[in-house]
């Protein structure tokens, strides 16, 4: 109203200086960013009740971003980590969370859960590759064998396939005495007859296969 006084301790913008703006004006942007922390927080925690974990660890990470204050985001996303068994997001949501919420021990115990899946998947995969590694040597040293051995292998052919098809691999192997053993067919074909001996040792005589 006009001639209307106001009281003091409500000064209008016009009366506040420069820096006396910038700061109402971070003040604004800062409430602005925890709401919307909050925001994302909370429907993450939503999403998590729907068991939408996806979801729910992609508004942990917004919240995070946004606002890096908080314990919930750190542990809803470390919760959600977990069930998703993305270990190493856990181990990031956690250690984050640790470092400003060093006393929960709700993120330390989810922390050495994710990590030790990591050193199981760890072991499993060196495991694996040890494995394939043996055997890409055993195949090599067999390939040679058989090229020392003037042989070469061919496909299987088409009759053999809708014939034998059920009866195993039929791959040549090698013994500890270094004898191949080999897949062998005997064809009658005066009697339109066939017969499968899946080992054949190359030490062996066909009499004793008949």
């Amino acid at each position: 109203m006009p001639g209307e006084s106001r009281p003091d301790d409500a000064p209008l913008l016009d009366d506040m200086n420069d820096e006396e703006k910038e700061a109402e004006a971070r003040a604004k942007i800062v409430a602005s960013g925890k709401l919307h922390a909050t925001l994302w927080s909370n429907r993450a925690a939503a999403n998590m009740t729907l068991e939408n974990y996806g979801h729910a660890l992609f508004d942990c990470r917004k919240a995070v971003s946004i606002n890096r204050e908080p314990l919930k985001p750190y542990w809803r996303g470390a919760k959600c980590a977990l069930k998703l068994h993305k270990w190493k997001d856990t181990v990031k949501f956690c250690e984050a969370g640790l470092s400003l919420h060093a006393d929960s021990k709700d993120l330390l115990v989810m922390k050495e859960k994710a990590e030790l899946r990591l050193a199981e998947e760890a072991e499993e995969e060196a495991r694996t590759q040890k494995i394939r590694a043996e055997k890409a040597a055993e195949k090599e040293a067999f390939e040679a064998k058989i090229a020392g051995r003037g042989v070469k292998l061919g496909p299987k052919p088409e009759w053999f396939k809708g014939m034998y098809h059920l009866s195993g691999e039929h791959k040549p192997w090698l013994d500890e005495d270094d004898d191949m053993h080999w897949p062998c067919a005997f064809l009658y074909p005066e009697y339109g007859h066939s017969d499968f001996v899946q080992d054949f040792c190359e030490a062996d005589f066909i009499q004793a296969q008949c």
